[in-house]
């Protein structure tokens, strides 16, 4: 129902030189709640974002842009990378992405912005040179390409919040619908600074609404595409793997456990190892610990955050 709606804007830049602006709409006390929120469970909110990463390779429309850049196909360049793009959410969520004069939060949220504008730009002329190279006319009457367009936005900004949104006591984490509405409503936000439209932006109208969406994005997007993942979805998801490998020093991730860790969603018929298992398990017992134990749940924030040389 909202997925059909959202395809509609496939064809809609996703991005603008339009200076961003404090929406009329902004409850700040609400927005801040959503903020905290990702404060108190920093480890689940950044694991459930990388295994919804590694699952969103599988989709073309967020894998190409990925492959056209060429600063992810390697495991050490991976880990630069997604290093940099946690590094930027953090920022988010710690600073005030609302103080256009001196904000670091807001200047990440300029750069990120540029960075889509940069890419969609230099895609719409790869493939403007490709359509001259091989047609004799290439005004021949056909829309073109919209590439990172508000469609894909909405795609990727269910990355971000989706998983947490759906699996919440997966991650760690209480299943308290008004906590993960303030947290859904950070990303309505977040969402408008980074070129999301209103009608498009798939945390606007609430948990109930982004919780649908998120499902019909699994279910018709995301699992399809699992069974037929693209051709460079392998190497794309082994460099992300083992870049992480090379941060946390353990093989703890790959991405049978990651299937395993949602097999309840994606039922997919994969012989698992037995080190597999106790990789799996051994997370699962953590996520136990965070849930459960506050000191446990405030170390491995902390842990994270160290790791990943933030310093708050």
């Amino acid at each position: 129902m909202y997925l059909a709606k959202l395809r509609e804007a496939a064809q809609e830049p996703g991005e603008n030189d339009a200076a961003p602006t404090v929406p009329a709409w902004l409850d700040m006390e609400k927005f801040n709640r959503g903020r905290q929120f990702f404060v108190d469970n920093i480890f689940s909110c950044i694991t459930a974002m990388l295994m919804s990463l590694v699952l969103g390779l599988s989709i073309d429309r967020f894998l190409d842009p990925l492959v056209f850049t060429g600063k992810s196909g390697e495991p050490r360049k991976s880990l630069r990378r997604y290093i940099s793009t946690v590094r930027h959410v953090i920022k988010w969520h710690y600073g005030d992405v609302w103080d256009f004069s001196d904000s670091d939060a807001h200047k990440s949220i300029m750069s990120v912005r540029k960075i889509h504008q940069k890419v969609a730009q230099d895609m719409t002329k790869s493939a403007r040179c490709k359509v001259k190279s091989t047609e004799n006319d290439a005004s021949n009457g056909t829309d073109e390409d919209v590439f990172l367009s508000q469609y894909d936005m909405a795609l990727v900004q269910s990355g971000f919040m989706g998983m947490i949104t759906m699996y919440p006591e997966s991650f760690g984490i209480q299943k308290n619908i008004t906590r993960l509405d303030d947290y859904i409503y950070f990303w309505s936000g977040i969402g408008h600074l980074l070129g999301i439209s209103d009608k498009n932006n798939i945390c606007n109208d609430g948990y109930g609404k982004a919780y649908a969406v998120c499902k019909e994005i699994e279910n018709d997007i995301v699992i399809p595409a699992l069974v037929n993942p693209p051709k460079d979805f392998s190497i794309m998801m082994n460099a992300l793997i083992d870049g992480l490998h090379l941060f946390t020093k353990y093989r703890l991730f790959t991405f049978e456990v990651i299937l395993l860790w949602i097999s309840d969603v994606y039922v997919l018929e994969k012989k698992l190892e037995f080190y597999d298992y106790t990789r799996y398990y051994f997370l699962r017992f953590v996520f136990i610990c965070i849930r459960y134990c506050g000191p446990f749940r405030r170390m491995a924030n902390r842990v994270i955050l160290r790791a990943l040389g933030v310093t708050q």
